[in-house]
């Protein structure tokens, strides 16, 4: 056999070889097919409060979500105002993982550490491990009192996420770790020099590493999203909005702490699928909200009592929950649909009452609306949807009116009607509901 022949056999085995390690790759328990974006308490005292652009002299601007070529800060300044789940202070966890579901999007940052951004470059972005769960439960132990990492986070599929454009983080560089003022730069709050090989628009990649200082975070395996610009219309990550964004996800999980909060993410879901648009009027992913599920540090603990090997690959289907399916019958619809109509009665009779003490109130007055609500998702309110007599809206509530009942704009008249038909079906179905109003 001539050396020619030895090589093409020995280049055949190690072809073979190679195969094998591939396919037992799926078999590590240190690698995974998810990545996950931590969700953890706001930290307040990490941001700064204004960003200041001293060179315009136009004084301070909100936070801006990327910079562009010439270095001008932009921002997205009217949807933040628009959301019902606006964030104040230091919200926890929880809070900001519902508000994350109810706009559709993960928010992309800076990733300020002590006021200092951790991102580098002209785009702001979002943050994910790809650390087994077995892992990250470790490392949630590990550093619970840190505040930077919790029980709660989003797993999306691997190869979705980087068709989606996420990458994995640069850790570290072959040459000196190098920074410009972002002013000389124009990209940003933090930049790297061009002698570090690291081109501007990859630089959100980059996470500073000096392992003989101890500053090593190669353990998170993290992967970086940047926000391209405005080319989205969000602030961020679209992953649970219309095929508008041309998302690649077909499935996420979503984790929380317990058990009840599970249950709360799956009312959620619920909520939003029935409401089809978040506040901004952007309209959900309905494919993606029936296939998401749902699972509880809580449950695994409960069911795996060695959660050292779990990946989540390996958590099966019956510890996952998803949308709540209620199914009512036609003997409950029909009882809704009576007592529906009931409460218009008493909406009616309240203001013809509340008319003979006061006979000008219909003369005199600001006009408005007002309306029925609840936040509970029962039987009743799944009738009142069969019925398509509520309507769903992404802060949480189903919302239906009474106004044939009550033949009158003024608000105060509309007010009293609306009140006394809240507390009948309170009373009637055992279930809270409310009255809202606003002026015209």
């Amino acid at each position: 056999m001539t050396n020619y022949q030895r090589n093409l056999v020995t280049l055949h085995r190690n072809s073979k070889k190679e195969n094998v390690i591939n396919m037992n790759n799926h078999e590590r328990l240190d690698l995974t097919e998810w990545v996950i974006h931590f969700v953890h308490d706001r930290c307040t005292k990490d941001i700064p409060e204004l960003y200041e652009d001293s060179d315009s002299g136009l004084g301070h601007f909100p936070m801006p979500d990327y910079f562009d070529e010439e270095g001008n800060p932009h921002t997205f300044y009217e949807k933040p105002y628009q959301d019902s789940y606006e964030l104040y202070g230091d919200s926890p966890a929880f809070s900001i993982l519902c508000k994350i579901i109810n706009d559709g999007f993960l928010k992309s940052g800076w990733a300020f550490r002590n006021k200092n951004a951790t991102i580098y470059g002209p785009k702001s972005a979002v943050c994910f491990t790809e650390m087994p769960l077995y892992a990250l439960i470790d490392y949630v132990n590990a550093r619970k009192d840190s505040g930077y990492v919790g029980r709660y986070g989003i797993a999306f599929r691997r190869e979705e996420l980087f068709e989606a454009g996420a990458r994995p983080v640069i850790y570290g560089l072959t040459g000196e770790h190098k920074e410009i003022s972002s002013y000389e730069s124009l990209c940003g709050f933090r930049a790297l020099s061009e002698c570090t090989g690291i081109g501007l628009h990859e630089q959100y990649r980059y996470v500073y590493t000096n392992l003989p200082k101890k500053r090593d975070w190669s353990f998170e395996r993290e992967w970086r999203w940047a926000l391209p610009e405005d080319t989205l219309g969000v602030a961020g990550l679209p992953f649970m909005l219309e095929e508008h964004w041309q998302n690649p996800f077909s499935e996420i999980i979503i984790l929380v702490s317990t058990n009840d909060e599970a249950s709360q993410i799956c009312n959620i879901l619920k909520n939003i699928y029935e409401s089809r648009t978040n506040n901004y009027g952007d309209y959900y992913d309905l494919k993606l909200i029936e296939s998401t599920k749902v699972v509880s540090f809580e449950c695994l603990e409960e069911n795996f009592p060695d959660p050292t090997k779990m990946k989540i690959e390996d958590i099966p289907f019956r510890y996952k929950a998803g949308i709540p399916h209620i199914t009512v019958n036609e003997e409950t619809l029909n009882h809704v649909k009576i007592e529906i109509h009931k409460a218009g009665l008493v909406a009616k009779k309240a203001i013809e009452d509340y008319l003979i003490e006061h006979p000008n109130a219909q003369d005199y007055g600001l006009f408005g609306f007002a309306w029925v609500y609840t936040y509970e998702l029962t039987e009743v309110t799944q009738a009142l949807l069969d019925l398509n007599m509520v309507q769903a809206y992404a802060d949480g509530c189903y919302r239906f009116y009474l106004d044939q009942y009550m033949q009158t704009y003024m608000i105060d008249l509309l007010e009293k009607g609306t009140q006394a038909a809240a507390d009948y079906l309170t009373s009637v179905f055992h279930q809270k509901f409310y009255m809202g109003s606003r002026l015209d």
